[in-house]
């Protein structure tokens, strides 16, 4: 996922029978303004500082607490594996990867 917009839409935007804002039953007018103003914005540099704001806005307004962060973890050879990668959101990708 390359976009904010689906982590954004699926985790903050909230309202009244929509499936958004899903397991933190947040809900925000304002917010959700910006988002659909941010998820339009076609220039690459104002749709990441728009993004910045709204999780800004969005962790000020606390509708979760974070208690820890676990990123992936993995173990491997990389003298008998190459090309193995961990995307950011902890994505295992397998297709360039090449036993030695």
């Amino acid at each position: 996922m390359n976009d904010p917009t689906q982590i954004v839409n699926y985790e903050m935007r909230g309202g009244e029978g929509t499936q958004f804002a899903y397991w933190t039953r947040y809900y925000n007018k304002e917010l959700n303004d910006k988002i659909t103003k941010a998820d339009l914005e076609m220039d690459v540099k104002k749709r990441e500082a728009a993004y910045a704001e709204i999780q800004k806005q969005f962790q000020g307004d606390a509708p979760i607490v974070w208690l820890a962060f676990t990123p992936a973890t993995a173990a491997w050879n990389s003298s008998k594996v190459e090309g193995f990668l961990i995307e950011g959101l902890s994505y295992y990708r397998f297709e360039n990867v090449k036993i030695k």
